[in-house]
């Protein structure tokens, strides 16, 4: 059976159809329009709740892992620093060693002792001075991953000439006679060899920062890349809908048109 409707002038069935119908497709209109303006396709929680909670996340994430890598390249230029000091050191020891065994020879007389003795305590002087800043030792936490248990302890031990076992040649034992030196030798690859055990230890460490940035890197851009697909804007489908919007949005107002005139054949009625 079909249903009849009365001719009313009050209520206008059809504009009211069309102006829902237009406020709908404005409504994904300036979607459409925001989401290819800014790029982003999560404006809101309203846009996608799931999504955007999902999106912090690994916001948060791809930035915590950018800032562990810079503090891991902050790690090993400092320790680079340190590296550079043992090198320092390990380079006048070597020195050191070499006047120890000029000092052992037996043709040396009382005044080249006192010449090799000065050059020996200025040299050690060297050594105290290089090694001051790190000569109590030190731990330092690096920081170098997003997450607060993953962090990497340094610890330095302390250093200097006396932990080295060496001291001025007025009082070291012997270092006034060609015996005195050449028994100072064994003392000089002793601290040669602490300085070279040191080197290896922050070089091994150097090493494994090289690859924890790498990690870091790699993590970093696939949390990124993972961001991307669920916030970034799909231009493809962002274009399609807005051109579909504004052709439905041109249909809805055509159609609002049509049914404010609907009413003239009432007016036409009423008029006789």
């Amino acid at each position: 059976m079909e249903t009849i409707l009365a001719l009313s002038l009050v209520t206008n069935i059809g504009a009211n159809a069309a102006v829902k119908a237009a406020s709908l497709v404005a409504k994904k209109t300036d979607t459409a329009m925001a989401r290819l303006g800014s790029g982003t396709r999560i404006g809101a929680a309203r846009d996608d709740a799931a999504g955007l909670g999902t999106a912090s996340r690994l916001t948060a994430e791809a930035r915590g892992l950018d800032q562990a890598l810079r503090n891991a390249s902050h790690a090993q230029t400092a320790m680079g620093e340190l590296i550079d000091k043992y090198a320092d050191m390990g380079d006048t020891l070597q020195r050191l060693r070499e006047i120890t065994v000029q000092g052992a020879n037996g043709t040396n007389t009382s005044s080249e002792f006192t010449h090799l003795n000065k050059e020996y305590d200025e040299l050690l002087e060297h050594i105290e001075a290089v090694a001051t800043p790190i000569s109590d030792g030190f731990t330092l936490n690096f920081q170098i991953g997003a997450s607060g248990d993953q962090s990497f302890e340094f610890a330095i031990a302390k250093i200097s000439v006396s932990d080295l076992g060496l001291q001025p040649s007025a009082s070291a034992e012997g270092l006034s006679s060609t015996s005195g030196y050449s028994g100072h030798i064994g003392t000089l690859d002793t601290a040669l060899a602490t300085v070279a055990e040191r080197q290896a230890i922050i070089g091994a460490h150097i090493n494994r920062l090289d690859y924890t940035m790498g990690h870091l890197a790699t993590s970093s851009q696939s949390a990124k890349e993972s961001l991307g697909r669920i916030q970034d804007t799909d231009y493809a489908v962002e274009t399609t809908n807005l051109a579909k919007a504004q052709i439905l949005q041109q249909s809805a107002t055509s159609m609002l048109a049509q049914a404010n005139m609907s009413k003239d054949v009432i007016l036409s009625l009423v008029q006789g």
